[in-house]
């Protein structure tokens, strides 16, 4: 049997798919259809906070910087303020994207909101501390 060139584009694809889905089910030892136990939340929590409070120092510290060399731009070279501008708009989008990806509840899989120090998730109830 000879199969037509969007069949094998199917194949191809779909073994893609189940490979990337058993890569994730590995990922950190969380398994994610079967439960969750409570220590396992907490300490997938404790990881994903720490990885945050990392990105908002990072964040902050970089557009302190480039505010400041906005201010003064002869401190390290000649800089444009059109593109420190657009550098700062680049720093805060790129925090946005990492914060809806990484600030989302171990257990339930949905965005945790603004609070850094939260002890139980809002929408499932999870204890994450």
């Amino acid at each position: 049997m000879v199969l037509n060139p969007y069949d094998k584009i199917f194949t191809i694809s779909s073994v893609l798919l189940k490979k990337c889905i058993d890569s994730t089910k590995r990922l950190k030892g969380i398994m994610i259809m079967g439960k969750k136990d409570e220590q396992q939340i907490k300490r997938y929590f404790a990881v994903k906070r720490k990885r945050q409070l990392i990105a908002v120092a990072a964040a902050i510290g970089i557009l302190l910087l480039l505010a400041l060399v906005y201010r003064r731009p002869d401190i390290f070279g000649e800089f444009s303020k059109r593109s420190l501008v657009i550098a700062q708009i680049l720093v805060i989008l790129g925090f946005v994207n990492f914060t809806a990806f990484n600030w989302i509840c171990p257990s339930c899989k949905k965005y945790m909101g603004s609070d850094l120090n939260r002890s139980v998730c809002k929408r499932c109830g999870a204890k994450l501390r």
